[in-house]
């Protein structure tokens, strides 16, 4: 077995061969399903199945398809050390972001 080069177990552990082991320590998970209070469409992407890597999509109701709109990328702060980009937290919060300002949402 790796040595463990710090120890802060959960949420993280950091090894000798520079592996970092990590868990969530959120509230859950919320499929990428359209908000019904909003009406946002939320859409999760693929981006790395190796690694475990995708974006999470947030796209605003009644958006006309041919009038571009701002694209905002949103950076937790954390880095979903406590939760991640599906937990409701997250979830609830961003979709009202994206309905009132009436932007694409990414994180």
């Amino acid at each position: 077995m790796a040595e463990i080069v710090h120890d802060l177990f959960p949420p993280i552990r950091v090894y000798k061969d520079c592996r970092i082991e990590r868990r969530l320590m959120g509230e859950g998970f919320v499929a990428p399903e359209s908000d019904p209070e909003t009406g946002v469409q939320i859409k999760d992407i693929e981006i790395d199945p190796e690694i475990n890597l995708s974006a999470r999509h947030y796209l605003p109701k009644n958006i006309d398809p041919v009038q571009e709109i701002p694209l905002f990328v949103y950076f937790h702060g954390g880095a979903f050390v406590i939760e991640s980009a599906s937990s409701p937290t997250y979830h609830k919060h961003l979709s009202m972001v994206a309905a009132e300002a009436k932007v694409v949402m990414t994180i």
